[in-house]
């Protein structure tokens, strides 16, 4: 079952990833966020507070962040936020998550989560750990420290008392599957051969053209009616090996 993605899909939502990620079946490469990548000059611009988080955490928790900084010392620096021991980052805007665990975390660190909003005029989206029977409170200003591995969380309903108001969470973690990766030249390389295999037209599982017809095969356009690319999906299956379809 290690080749089986463990991709969720769920309708679109204010929630993005910043930073550094680790492998998985569809990317089986380490590699920059689709943000981080494309938007690297504004992703840095980030650099000073996460760091002063950093600061916070180690004056604060200090085992825990000892922890923390252990683990990400084993990886290559390249892969963090400069003078921190965090990968990842988090962002949600105006969302309230359901109630999950974050098994990717690591367990012995602790996530940081602190809350930027442009407004007062807001109720709710209170941090809530239902198994113990505690829920938070994070306001502009507070920062948070949790295992959000361990324990189940999730938000409140958020109430905006002014339609323009925004809350925005951050957090700051270590993805514990980072300490799986090589250097940033060898997470590199696996990519460049994933891409070669992915576009070699020769390649045995290569998809992209259905070589029992000759017709194109799972190929979605720009302009096609929703009926349309349902037929094209079906078509990606029915001439999609079926051990290719588990990456």
């Amino acid at each position: 079952f290690r080749s089986i993605s463990k991709t969720t899909y769920a309708n679109p939502v204010n929630s993005g990833i910043a930073g550094w990620y680790d492998r998985y079946p569809r990317i089986p490469y380490g590699r920059a966020t689709s943000y981080t990548e494309k938007h690297f000059d504004k992703f840095k611009k980030s650099y000073p507070y996460l760091q002063h988080l950093a600061k916070a955490f180690a004056e604060l928790l200090p085992w825990r962040y000892g922890n923390q900084k252990r683990a990400s010392e084993k990886i290559d620096q390249r892969f963090l936020v400069p003078d921190t021991p965090f990968s990842t980052i988090t962002v949600n805007r105006n969302f309230r998550t359901a109630a999950h665990y974050d098994p990717a975390n690591m367990d012995d660190g602790f996530a940081n989560i602190c809350v930027f909003s442009n407004s007062d005029k807001y109720r709710g989206a209170y941090l809530v750990f239902p198994e113990i029977g505690y829920a938070v409170n994070i306001r502009p200003g507070d920062l948070l420290f949790v295992n959000n591995m361990a324990g189940l969380h999730g938000n409140t309903e958020l109430i905006l008392d002014d339609p323009n108001a925004e809350r925005i969470s951050i957090i700051a973690f270590f993805h514990e599957g980072m300490l799986t990766l090589g250097s940033m030249e060898y997470e590199n390389a696996r990519r460049k051969y994933v891409d070669w295999c992915r576009m070699n037209v020769n390649h045995p599982y290569y998809n992209h053209v259905s070589m029992a017809s000759g017709q194109e095969c799972g190929k979605v356009k720009s302009g096609m009616t929703s009926a349309k690319k349902k037929l094209v999906v079906k078509s990606f299956l029915k001439c999609t090996p079926k051990r290719m379809r588990l990456h």
